[in-house]
């Protein structure tokens, strides 16, 4: 579940890169995964309130189930936890067809989840009614705080997609098990309509000149990052330059989007996928594109965005 170099905490690497391989080798321990994050729950719960959400908020970076994260532009701030957790769960089902913990356990995460986001989120009326998602952190510790990261809303919509698919699923076959998520959650079906609402209406970033998916809102509008007069032993960037400095430019730690379309693959073309590798990875697109594209599991660090 973790590793030396995370100091024994968890994170989200453990639902995203470790969770697949486990579903497919060893769909216990995958199950003992979620079990764990369910243990957490009313924690996030806990962690929820102290920021003024409802629903849940997993933490970011834990031992225990308390967000353990010491700089929360980074950490606290990467509200796609939730979601991952959620794709992770998703992703178990589908493979095992473990309806049962799916009912036991998931759909109470899915419900805290999915108010989180929607309490989260908001419709804009400056962006024609879509629903947005401010002021949050994807997977790219570069860039903090932004309005509408393209991977978190993705992810998010999967995430409410997912709680409002399940509680339909128990009205039609498991109403028992549904009143009884019902008293456990306070839940109120005109909740799920408002998910399906929210997830529908999800802003995704888009440039429509370049056909690129941008990281975030205002990705496009930073100085590109001067990779020509930086020297090679001035990597990792976050080592060598204070964070203001970086998060000022053009460039990423870990390719937001490109993991994004990785993950959700069927909602992109080969071509979009090919178009934004090569923006978001110019110097190895070529190398890496088959291992993006078709196989996943590759994090670029400090990427020479152009």
């Amino acid at each position: 579940m973790t590793g030396q170099a995370y100091e024994g905490q968890y994170f989200w690497d453990t639902e995203v890169y470790l969770f697949p391989f486990l579903i497919y080798t060893s769909p216990q321990t995958a199950k003992n995964l979620l079990r764990f994050r369910y243990g957490m729950l009313d924690q996030a719960r806990a962690r929820a309130r102290e920021l003024s959400h409802r629903g849940a908020l997993f933490p970011w970076r834990t031992i225990g189930g308390e967000e353990a994260s010491a700089y929360y532009a980074a950490g606290t701030a990467q509200y796609h936890i939730n979601a991952d957790i959620m794709y992770a769960l998703r992703k178990y089902v589908n493979a095992t067809g473990d309806e049962e913990f799916l009912f036991e356990c998931g759909a109470e995460m899915l419900v805290e989840t999915a108010r989180l986001w929607y309490d989260l989120g908001f419709f804009s009326a400056r962006k024609g009614g879509k629903f947005c998602i401010n002021g949050v952190t994807g997977p790219d510790e570069y860039n903090t705080v932004v309005n509408n990261n393209t991977y978190t809303n993705l992810m998010a919509r999967e995430n409410l997609r997912y709680a409002a698919e399940t509680v339909e699923i128990l009205q039609i076959k498991k109403p028992e098990v549904l009143q009884a998520l019902i008293r456990k959650t306070d839940l109120e079906l005109a909740e799920v309509e408002a998910w399906r609402r929210a997830a529908d209406n999800m802003y995704v970033p888009f440039d429509a000149a370049t056909g690129i998916y941008p990281q975030d809102d205002s990705f496009l509008d930073r100085e590109p990052w001067d990779f020509k007069n930086v020297p090679e032993d001035r990597y990792p960037l976050l080592l060598f330059y204070h964070p203001l400095n970086i998060y000022r430019h053009q460039v990423i730690k870990q390719a937001d989007v490109i993991l994004a379309m990785f993950l959700l693959g069927h909602e992109f073309s080969l071509e979009a996928k090919k178009r934004n590798f090569e923006f978001y990875d110019p110097s190895h697109h070529r190398r890496l594109v088959a291992l993006i594209l078709y196989r996943g599991d590759c994090r670029p660090r400090d990427r020479r965005v152009r």
